[in-house]
């Protein structure tokens, strides 16, 4: 610490804990295989926002009767997430990355 002379003003700042890192949260989407026509089809998953158009699951193979996974998406800004199953498309959110919120 600092000694200061009796009657010296003092500032003092309370912090809140350390600055926001910026990143922008994970987004967690449940995908529900319970639309797939085969027990054996391949999923893709494509994401589109600022930084453009990525496809972090691109035609892998899955069982319907394994029923559902969770995907962890990340992204910045507003996009867009689209799930296919054998390329046809089953569902799509609309995301906030900077959010989290999942529409």
């Amino acid at each position: 610490g600092t000694a200061v002379d009796s009657g010296t003003e003092v500032t003092i700042t309370i912090s809140t804990g350390p600055a926001d890192s910026g990143a922008n949260p994970d987004v967690a989407i449940r995908i529900d295989y319970s639309p797939a026509k085969n027990e054996v089809f391949y999923l893709t998953v494509t994401v589109s926002d600022e930084s453009g158009l990525t496809m972090p699951i691109n035609n892998a193979q899955r069982l319907k009767s394994a029923g559902s996974e969770n995907f962890v998406v990340t992204g910045s800004g507003p996009g867009v997430v689209q799930i296919f199953f054998d390329n046809i498309l089953i569902r799509e959110y609309k995301v906030n990355f900077n959010t989290g919120e999942v529409h």
